[in-house]
């Protein structure tokens, strides 16, 4: 049976053999970078969405469970993204159906922004991840509140460096945030997200030889992990120990 899911911008649908995703390389980073810290763990990816990350994870991890309240996305993970240590299952972020202590990790990435209950959700990942478990979240940095990052209607919570600080401080003992930013030409490369030209190219078919062309010269798929400059990066990368 084939699952066709539409690429709303926000579920991510992975780009096939020749082609080009410049929003898909953006969020596949923040899981290569969170596969270092869970080797041999069992692993809760909360908001899993198409089961690419979880497929990542599950290269490194004991196990995966991927969760999503959207069930054609949770049927597209089981027939593209399978595998004997990864579990798929709908519920809501918010109302979690496992008993306490549950999890060694848990990731939830690009999915904080979609809730308007921050806390009772932050409540139920520290509720089924063990003591001294890491939690990692991602946003998008909205760095002036009065300015959203995209004018998406689909982000109901969107939050700066400062605001998310705040959060996990009222939640958490002990976290770092990180910044994801270009590898190179930063300040460049966000000028140009923010311009009608990028927004432009983003409707380009993935296969566009133009497309692949630009992200290759501009370095528009490269990414790195930044702590001094977090607070003015692309997206915000918390890793929060859950003692």
């Amino acid at each position: 049976m084939t699952i066709i899911l539409q690429d709303s911008g926000e579920r991510i649908i992975p780009p096939q053999e020749g082609e080009v995703s410049v929003v898909f390389e953006h969020h596949k980073f923040t899981y290569d970078v969170t596969s270092k810290h869970i080797f041999n763990k069992d692993v809760l990816d909360v908001g899993c969405g198409t089961g690419y990350g979880a497929a990542i994870l599950a290269n490194h991890a004991r196990t995966v469970t991927g969760i999503d309240y959207h069930i054609p996305a949770l049927e597209y993970c089981k027939n593209i993204y399978s595998a004997n240590n990864i579990a798929y299952s709908g519920m809501e972020a918010v109302s979690l159906a496992f008993k306490d202590d549950c999890f060694d990790i848990a990731t939830s990435f690009q999915v904080i922004e979609h809730i308007s209950d921050v806390r009772k959700f932050l409540k139920e990942l520290k509720r089924v991840v063990k003591p001294g478990g890491l939690i990692f979240i991602s946003t998008p940095n909205v760095s002036d509140k009065a300015k959203k990052s995209s004018n998406n209607s689909f982000h109901v919570n969107e939050m700066s460096y400062y605001d998310l600080n705040e959060l996990l401080t009222s939640e958490f003992n002990s976290f770092k945030i990180e910044g994801q930013t270009y590898s190179s030409g930063g300040v460049l490369k966000t000028m140009i997200r923010k311009l009608p030209l990028y927004n432009w190219g983003a409707m380009l078919k993935r296969n566009s030889k133009f497309k692949k062309y630009v992200s290759q010269i501009l370095g528009l798929t490269s990414y790195t992990s930044t702590i001094k400059g977090a607070a003015t990066s692309m997206d915000l990368y918390a890793i929060c120990n859950n003692n």
